[in-house]
């Protein structure tokens, strides 16, 4: 006697690179706490560079006897990837001369196997789900699809290059040149202008077999990289604001299950018993 699950979900999600946790950090610098004696915070206005790069930073300061002592970090924005600098400048605040510098800090970079330099040509994105399905246990026929996808840009030169991405955790095990054996599947490959992004939909798209945590375990990784045609001579960074990426979790058919609050059991019936109910006398043993 078995019981099988009745019930099979299906989960759309989609991911924009904005909401990356491998967006760059930054560290601050202080060169000068101010000439002249501040008595209230002042305003902390950055720029990037170029001044599309990035939108949303915000910081504040910390005073000790009208001196600008720290620099705290509100908020990263988001876009500030392909920012090559920021300045930053301050204003009001009853006092003046305070200077300081912020360094952005990329995070999730590495190298690929054919990258025989010392700079960065990849990067891994994580998503979390922000606790939303930590219940959420997947049977063992749960599958993932790409339902669409946009391609990030990025800074390097050569506008006519390869680029991947990768969805990364699951369960079916996957062979490239690259990797070999590996559970990080390649789910686009193209080459395009490197300086624009591209939109791709998937809607038949290979699937690809989780685990059954592949929700709970709460959050998603995907993985972006270029295909290096030179060595390099600069890190490449990646647009994170370009990237976009749907997928569909789902349950492909019925299985086997020991909750009993699920369907009444069913009674499995061999193989063979109709085939024996007109050959009696058939040996099939």
């Amino acid at each position: 006697m078995s019981r099988y699950s009745k019930t099979k979900e299906k989960y759309l999600l989609t991911f924009y690179g904005i909401h990356d946790e491998n967006a760059p950090d930054v560290l601050f610098a202080i060169t000068n706490q101010g000439t002249t004696n501040y008595t209230s915070v002042p305003i902390i206005t950055i720029t990037p560079t170029p001044a599309t790069a990035g939108v949303g930073m915000k910081v504040t300061c910390i005073l000790t006897a009208g001196k600008v002592t720290s620099i705290v970090l509100l908020n990263k924005g988001y876009g500030y990837s392909k920012a090559t600098s920021l300045a930053l400048a301050f204003s009001g605040g009853g006092g003046a001369g305070a200077v300081a510098t912020a360094t952005l800090v990329h995070k999730g970079y590495s190298r690929t196997i054919d990258n025989l330099t010392t700079f960065d040509n990849c990067k891994r994105y994580r998503f979390n789900l922000n606790n939303l399905y930590n219940n959420v246990i997947l049977g063992f026929n749960a599958k993932v699809a790409i339902d669409s996808m946009a391609v990030p840009r990025s800074n390097y030169a050569t506008t006519t290059t390869f680029k991947y991405v990768r969805l990364n955790g699951v369960t079916d095990n996957v062979y490239d040149s690259e990797r070999k054996g590996n559970n990080d599947p390649i789910i686009h490959i193209n080459k395009a202008n490197n300086l624009y992004n591209e939109i791709i939909f998937h809607k038949s798209s290979k699937r690809f077999r989780v685990p059954s945590n592949y929700l709970s375990k709460g959050y998603v990784e995907f993985e972006t990289g270029l295909i290096v045609s030179a060595p390099l001579t600069a890190h490449v960074r990646f647009y994170d604001a370009d990237f976009v990426v749907s997928i569909i979790v789902f349950e492909d058919d019925f299985e086997e299950s020991n909750d009993n609050l699920l369907a009444p059991p069913v009674q499995k019936e061999p193989p063979n018993k109709y085939f024996n109910n007109f050959y009696p006398n058939y040996n099939n043993t």
